[in-house]
C-alpha cells in the first residue's frame, strides 16, 4: 500500500465510537509499553537504589533537553505536515519526510557534539550535582541522535494513519530497554545503562525505517542533500514558522524539568530527587498512557484539511471519553500511593508517597491541556499556542527557584501543577476567544470538580495510619459509576465487552 493509500474501512466503527476506541486501544498499548518501562525502572530501583535512579533522571532530563534542541522540532513538525502531504501526493509526502530525516540527523549531531564537548570540558553547566557522574554523562550524550530520531518515525507512522504500528514501535523498544537497563547496570552501572539504550535505539530505528519503507513506500533516497532538503521544506507553507515557534516551546518545556530535577540535587540530595522521580513518574505513567491517543490519533486529525467546525466537534467528543478516562485513571493513582510506589519501586521509596498525588494531578492537568494544545495547532494559531505554552513553563520556573529550597520534592509539585494550571486556563480561553470553541471548553468546568475530589481524596489516603484498603476500594467502585454515567449506554457495554462491535456500527 503506497503513501496516501486510506486503509479499508468496511468495518469501521461509527464515527462516534473512533474515540473511545482509539484512546482504549492506544493506551491500552501504551500501558503495556509503560509495564515495560515500570520494568525498567523496577531493575534501576533495585540495582541503583534510590540515589541512583535521581542521578539518572536527571542525566535523562539533560538528554532529553540536547536533544529537543538539536531535533529542530522535526518530530512534531513530521506529525502535522505529513499528515497534510498525505491528502496531495505520495511523492510530496516522501520528498518532505527524507528532507526531515536528513535535517534531523544533521542537527541532532550537531546538538550532540556540542553538548559532549560542554560536559567534557564544563560538566557543571548541567548543573554541580552532575558533576561527579561526567562519565554517565558524557556517554548518555553521545545517544542523543537516535534519541532524537526515533520519535520522528513513529510521529511519521501516525501521520500516515499507522496510528497502532507507532504505538507498537514504542512498546518494542519499551520492552528491549528491560533487558538493555539489566545488563548495562550490572557489566557498568551509570555508563552501562546508556550504552544499552542507544544500542536498543539504533536498532528500533533501523526497524521501523524498513517498515516505512515497506508498508508505506517511505524508503529513505540516497540523492536527498541539505540544499534539496531546505528546498522542499520551504515548499511547505507555514513549516519553517512553525518549527521556529517549537523551538522557543522546546527550550522552555524541558528546560524547565531540567532546572526542577537540577536544583532538588544541588540543594537537597540525590535522595530526594530519587523521590521525586518515582512520584513523578508514577503520574507521568497516566499521562502517558491517556497522552497516546492525544499525539497519534488526535493531532493527525485536527490538521487534516477539513471543515473548522468538523475538528472542534469530533475533539468535543474525543475530550468527552477522555475526561472519564483520566477521572478513573488518576483516582486509583491517589488512593492506593503506598501500594504503587512499592509495586513500581522498592519500600526504600516510601517517602515518595505523600507525593504522588500532587504529581499525578498535575500531569492529568497536562493531559487535558494537550488536548487544546493540538487544537490550536490545528487551526494554526501558532502564537497562540506558544504564548500560552511558554506562560506555563516560565511560571514553573520561578516557583520552582522560589520554592524548592524551603519545600523539596512538594515544591517540585507545587509548581508542575501551578504551571500546567496556567496552561490549561490560558489555552481554553484563546480557543474560547478566538476561535469561539465553546464546546471544547466546556468540560473543563467538570475536570476541575473531578479533580478536586481527587485531590481530597488523595490527602483522605495519605493521612495517618490511612483508611482501610476496602474502604479505598469502595470510595473507587463509587467514582467509577458516576464516571461511567457520563458515557453512552452503547459505549458503556463496549467498555465491558471491547470485543464486541458496537450496537450503532453493526449493518442492520
Amino acid at each position: 500500500m503506497g503513501v496516501g493509500s486510506p486503509p479499508a474501512v468496511d468495518s469501521a466503527p461509527a464515527p462516534s465510537f473512533r474515540p473511545l476506541q482509539a484512546i482504549v486501544a492506544l493506551g491500552g498499548i501504551q500501558a503495556l509499553t509503560m509495564l515495560a518501562g515500570l520494568a525498567r525502572t523496577k531493575v534501576l530501583a533495585v540495582l541503583l537504589g534510590p540515589a541512583g535512579v535521581g542521578v539518572a533522571s536527571v542525566v535523562d532530563q539533560v538528554v532529553s533537553l540536547v536533544a529537543q534542541l538539536g531535533s529542530l522540532s522535526i518530530p512534531f513538525v513530521a506529525l502535522k505536515f505529513l499528515s497534510r502531504t498525505r491528502d496531495e501526493s505520495p511523492n510530496e509526502t516522501r520528498r518532505v519526510y527524507n528532507a526531515l530525516v536528513l535535517l534531523l540527523v544533521l542537527a541532532s549531531v550537531a546538538s550532540a557534539t556540542i553538548a559532549t564537548a560542554i560536559a567534557v570540558l564544563w560538566p557543571s553547566a548541567f548543573g554541580e550535582g552532575l558533576t561527579p557522574y561526567r562519565s554517565a554523562l558524557i556517554v548518555a550524550l553521545v545517544g542523543v541522535p537516535p534519541f532524537a530520531l526515533a520519535p520522528l518515525l513513529r510521529n511519521a507512522l501516525a501521520a500516515l494513519e499507522r496510528h497502532r504500528e507507532s504505538a507498537l514501535a514504542a512498546f518494542f523498544t519499551a520492552v528491549l530497554t528491560v533487558g538493555g537497563a539489566a545488563i548495562g547496570v550490572m557489566i557498568g552501572g551509570l555508563v552501562g545503562l546508556y550504552v544499552a539504550n542507544a544500542i536498543v535505539l539504533v536498532l528500533t530505528i533501523v526497524g521501523m525505517q524498513w517498515y516505512l519503507g515497506r508498508s508505506v513506500g517511505l524508503g529513505l533516497s540516497s540523492n536527498t542533500r541539505a540544499s534539496t532538503a531546505a528546498i522542499a521544506l520551504r515548499s511547505q507553507q507555514g513549516l519553517t514558522s512553525f518549527a521556529g515557534s517549537m523551538y522557543v516551546l522546546a527550550l522552555t518545556s524541558p528546560l524547565a524539568y531540567l532546572f526542577a530535577r537540577s536544583m532538588l540535587l544541588s540543594t537537597h540530595g540525590a535522595i530526594e530527587a530519587g523521590l521525586v522521580a518515582a512520584a513523578y513518574g508514577i503520574g507521568v505513567s497516566i499521562r502517558l498512557v491517556l497522552n497516546q491517543a492525544n499525539g497519534l490519533y488526535l493531532t493527525p486529525l485536527v490538521n487534516r484539511n477539513t471543515p473548522k467546525d468538523e475538528r472542534i466537534a469530533a475533539v468535543a467528543e474525543y475530550l468527552r471519553i477522555l475526561v472519564v478516562l483520566v477521572v478513573l485513571s488518576t483516582l486509583v493513582c491517589v488512593l492506593f500511593p503506598a501500594q504503587w510506589i512499592a509495586l513500581l519501586y522498592s519500600s526504600k521509596f516510601g517517602g515518595a508517597v505523600s507525593l504522588v498525588a500532587v504529581f499525578v494531578l498535575a500531569e492529568a492537568v497536562l493531559l487535558i491541556a494537550g488536548v487544546f494544545q493540538a487544537l490550536l495547532i490545528g487551526f494554526d494559531d501558532i502564537s497562540g499556542f506558544l504564548a500560552c505554552t511558554v506562560a506555563g513553563q516560565l511560571l514553573t520556573i520561578a516557583l520552582t527557584r522560589w520554592l524548592v529550597e524551603a519545600d523539596g520534592g512538594m515544591g517540585v509539585g507545587i509548581a508542575f501543577l501551578a504551571g500546567n494550571g496556567v496552561i490549561l486556563v490560558a489555552t481554553g480561553v484563546r480557543l474560547l476567544s478566538r476561535h469561539s470553541a465553546t464546546r471544547v471548553v466546556a468540560p473543563v468546568a467538570l475536570l476541575v470538580i473531578a479533580l478536586g475530589a481527587t485531590a481530597a481524596a488523595g490527602w483522605w489516603a495519605t493521612r495517618a495510619p490511612g483508611p482501610a484498603p476496602l474502604w479505598r476500594a469502595a470510595i473507587y467502585l463509587g467514582a467509577c459509576g458516576v464516571a461511567l454515567a457520563f458515557l453512552r449506554p452503547d459505549e458503556r457495554r463496549w467498555m465491558i465487552r471491547p470485543w464486541r462491535a458496537p450496537a450503532s456500527a453493526r449493518v442492520q
